[in-house]
């Protein structure tokens, strides 16, 4: 792919799963001609979906209602207040969290050129003080180095620790995208009041609604910290956030029977719930994971989910 691809692609991973533009798709990849422009500060990119812009100076901001902005910031940063999820995004984009062919064109060495990044964020917001490691490379990972957990301890939701959050998940997506083949990912931030991370959907051309949410969770009301959560699920026959999704709906009804014909409990340590279908609820399998794991041992508790849904994952494939 073109860095100007691989650009979208990071961008539309940005993007929450809720935003996506109705009836014209869900994929990573772009939809019809892919047109670029930088001018003034502002590196513009647009399909026949949705236009991101990644701001390098404030005065340069568009206003275009179907724009998705982006600012740039040396360490990650909230940007807007909850619930901000279109327009300006919640979060800033690192520098050194775009990929690699990003970075290295020349387009984008232009918009780099721009010194004035932090200048975008209000004020009273200041870089967070948190020793997290890094080289030069955000997604590069030390786990030996990085108590995620002391990092939470003072936790007050994905707004009080971007850094962490930005770097966990950036390490889940880099160690499990290759169970994952085809699969669109999708930044959750705070569209949900118990979680944070990343909904994968699989390819379109299955023709399902079913999706899988890796990252972390807790109880809104409780003082747990957050550990490591993941649902598989999928809407129940007749629920919809699109009616031009009806099709996928009752194509999955047969899976869903198939898939809880045969799943069991995960025979992993952590909390697993399989909701009866009476409950007429969206997941078919939530999982919470142990307490007190590592970044490393986190991981291998998602891969180990992973393989236990093959045969779920499977169904959905060939039915």
């Amino acid at each position: 792919m073109s860095w100007q691809e691989d650009l979208f692609t990071f961008l539309w991973q940005e993007l929450d799963f809720d935003d996506h533009p109705i009836d014209m798709g869900h994929s990573s990849q772009p939809l019809g001609q892919l047109r670029m422009r930088l001018i003034d500060g502002c590196l513009r990119l647009r399909d026949e979906r949705i236009a991101f812009n990644i701001i390098g100076c404030p005065d340069d901001a568009p206003e275009q209602e179907d724009s998705i902005l982006h600012l740039l910031s040396t360490h990650p940063r909230v940007a807007s207040p909850a619930p901000g999820r279109k327009g300006l995004h919640r979060w800033t984009i690192p520098v050194d969290m775009l990929p690699e062919t990003v970075f290295e064109s020349t387009q984008m060495k232009s918009l780099l050129e721009v010194s004035n990044w932090d200048s975008l964020l209000p004020e009273d917001e200041v870089a967070p003080n948190i020793d997290w490691p890094q080289d030069s490379n955000l997604s590069t990972v030390h786990h030996n180095s990085f108590d995620w957990h002391k990092v939470f301890d003072e936790w007050e939701g994905p707004d009080s620790q971007v850094a962490a959050y930005r770097y966990f998940l950036s390490h889940l997506k880099k160690h499990l995208e290759t169970h994952f083949d085809g699969w669109t990912w999708s930044l959750e931030i705070d569209n949900k009041p118990d979680r944070c991370g990343w909904y994968l959907r699989m390819a379109e051309e299955l023709h399902t609604l079913f999706s899988i949410f890796i990252g972390l969770g807790w109880q809104p009301d409780g003082d747990d910290l957050p550990r490591g959560f993941l649902l598989l699920e999928r809407a129940p026959k007749g629920e919809l956030d699109w009616q031009s999704e009806a099709s996928q709906n009752v194509n999955d009804v047969e899976r869903t029977q198939m898939i809880r014909a045969f799943l069991d409990k995960p025979k992993l340590a952590g909390e697993h719930v399989l909701p009866k279908e009476s409950e007429n609820l969206w997941p078919l399998l939530i999982s919470r994971a142990p307490s007190g794991l590592s970044l490393e041992d986190l991981s291998a508790w998602f891969a180990s989910l992973m393989e236990h849904l093959d045969k779920a994952i499977w169904i959905i494939k060939t039915r």
